[in-house]
């Protein structure tokens, strides 16, 4: 499969979209298969994962000394994730 052109951005705005849309800087590299795969499979998890009931971290995590190093790993995973990350925080 050929790469079509890449959109000739700087390096940040890429990432900055990158981070917002799962799959988007690889689409705008031209890396259509990559992008595709990539970005379906983050938002077929989250779907999956919102449909099971998933637990969300909260990022300041959830105040229980025990776990209070693991959730900060976890609420770091989920911020990573960009605009699933806020759509998750604003609709619970």
């Amino acid at each position: 499969m050929e790469k079509s052109e890449p959109i000739n951005w700087p390096a940040w705005g890429i990432g900055s979209i990158a981070w917002l849309i799962p799959g988007a800087g690889h689409l705008l590299q031209g890396k259509w298969l990559r992008g595709v795969i990539l970005g379906g499979v983050v938002w077929t998890l989250f779907i999956i994962g919102k449909l099971w009931g998933g637990h969300f971290y909260p990022l300041l995590g959830s105040g229980e000394p025990a776990s209070a190093y693991l959730d900060v790993f976890w609420s770091v995973m989920n911020f990573g994730t960009g605009a699933i990350y806020l759509f998750s925080y604003f609709t619970g």
